[in-house]
């Protein structure tokens, strides 16, 4: 497996859910507070330092150590709007990440990550070249959407081939990015994302109230680690 750091986007604006990164999720603890608390327990296993990425001067991480870091987000790199890949340039150029090292991403907005997730992830694509995410059957939504041909590989479709329904059993089955898991080459950021499947996954990625109730409710049975 390639040597990976781990980032974690953790801006303060939210449309759908105001405040969603930082309002008390499970707990005590806010989306942020859970991602850093799975990354933490990442890099005691592969020796990986976390990275957090905020906007936020009041955040102070649940887990302190010399292998967590916090980055000063900029306004113009934390609107609504702005691109992450953006953002991992701006920090490449300022010398803050590791160009010979991999990152993995954690998105706190996509809550319900396992470690079993995570391994079923990392043994697709761990040692593999190029830019990936995780991805799992269609159920909702209107993430990008593909089919996987009779090659084993990839084909992107419009989000709107089957209005967000499943698909029939005699057409094929449709994926989703689920957004629970990305690794990058930060050689290659321009690159696609190619998708790994996992087993068992579901997403909820947060952007409305009925999103944030539904994760609350599934995250109270999940076992992370």
């Amino acid at each position: 497996m390639q040597k990976f750091d781990i980032f974690i986007p953790a801006r303060v604006g939210s449309q759908g859910v105001p405040n969603k990164n930082f309002r008390k999720f499970h707990r005590n603890d806010c989306l942020v507070d859970l991602a850093v608390r799975f990354a933490v327990q990442l890099s005691g296993i592969y020796g990986s330092k976390v990275i957090i990425s905020t906007d936020n001067s009041d955040f102070l991480p649940p887990v302190s150590g010399q292998n967590v870091r916090m980055l000063d987000r900029p306004p113009r790199l934390s609107q609504s709007d702005s691109s992450q890949i953006d953002l991992y340039k701006y920090y490449l150029s300022l010398g803050q990440l590791d160009p010979s090292r991999r990152l993995l991403i954690l998105q706190p907005t996509s809550p319900l990550r396992t470690k079993g997730f995570f391994d079923q992830f990392m043994s697709q694509c761990g040692s593999k070249t190029g830019n990936w995410c995780s991805a799992q059957l269609l159920s909702v939504g209107s993430h990008e959407v593909f089919q996987i041909d009779t090659q084993g590989n990839p084909a992107w479709i419009s989000p709107k081939a089957n209005n967000g329904n499943r698909q029939n059993v005699d057409n094929p089955e449709l994926y989703v990015e689920d957004g629970m898991f990305y690794f990058f080459d930060l050689n290659h950021l321009d690159d696609r994302c190619e998708p790994v499947i996992i087993d068992g996954c579901f997403m909820v990625d947060i952007d409305t109230w009925n999103d944030w109730r539904l994760a609350r409710l599934l995250y109270a049975n999940l076992k992370p680690l």
